[in-house]
């Protein structure tokens, strides 16, 4: 860090500089000082794709939503390279989902899992097919997002997408594991309940309502009565 900082000191001209201080920034942790460095990059080089794109990457990490939107279509204009084109229809989809705008969202994830197949963009399609009512797609991105990289976070979304398709016996055996990895995780809990319950498994569904409920969760609760 101390490198990257004296070489933005020593040659304050050069945007290379600046992105590898923004790019370590963000490692550690420092996104505001994530952007600010990246911000000096995409001045410094303004018809630089990828710094233009991991800029966007910065302000989506801080949810400045409409600015990251705004330079991932800025990036886009500036002929960038296969894998620049996917993250910046990325960070693109993921503001425009966080803004509403659904159906552009679910465009440029699309476009970005095609051009760049990647865990994190199929879960935010995934999670924009199922905003949009789209189940069957949901089920079908998330599932993909799980087999690239099976994180809690898809694998639980999965699971209520396959809950939302009638999947219900699937849905069980990834929210069994999940809630074994991790008990404390009360939605896990709460839609495994509900898996069990939708196969007529009651006996068995209200101890994992139960423990929902015991962990705060209040439509588990509420399914209780």
């Amino acid at each position: 860090m101390l490198a990257a900082q004296e070489a933005t000191r020593l040659d304050p001209a050069r945007p290379a500089a600046f992105a590898r201080l923004g790019e370590l920034r963000g490692l550690r942790g420092d996104r505001a000082g994530a952007q600010a460095a990246y911000a000096q990059a995409a001045r410094l080089a303004p018809g630089d794709a990828a710094i233009r794109t991991a800029l966007g990457a910065a302000r989506l990490a801080l949810e400045l939503n409409a600015q990251a939107r705004r330079d991932a279509a800025q990036a886009l204009t500036l002929k960038p390279d296969a894998a620049t084109r996917a993250r910046a229809l990325y960070v693109g989809g993921v503001a425009a989902y966080r803004l509403g705008d659904l159906a552009a969202a679910r465009t440029a994830l699309r476009q970005s899992t095609q051009a760049a197949p990647g865990a994190d963009a199929y879960l935010w399609l995934g999670l924009t097919a199922y905003a949009q009512k789209d189940y069957a797609g949901a089920a079908g991105a998330l599932t993909t997002s799980v087999k690239l990289d099976p994180t809690p976070t898809a694998r639980q979304n999965l699971g209520s997408a396959l809950l939302a398709t009638s999947r219900y016996a699937e849905a069980e055996a990834i929210l069994r594991g999940l809630t074994g990895e991790q008990p404390r995780n009360a939605e896990a809990w709460y839609l495994l309940g509900l898996s069990l319950r939708s196969q007529g498994r009651e006996a068995q569904a209200r101890p994992a309502l139960k423990t929902a409920a015991d962990l705060g969760h209040r439509r588990a609760a509420e399914a209780l009565r």
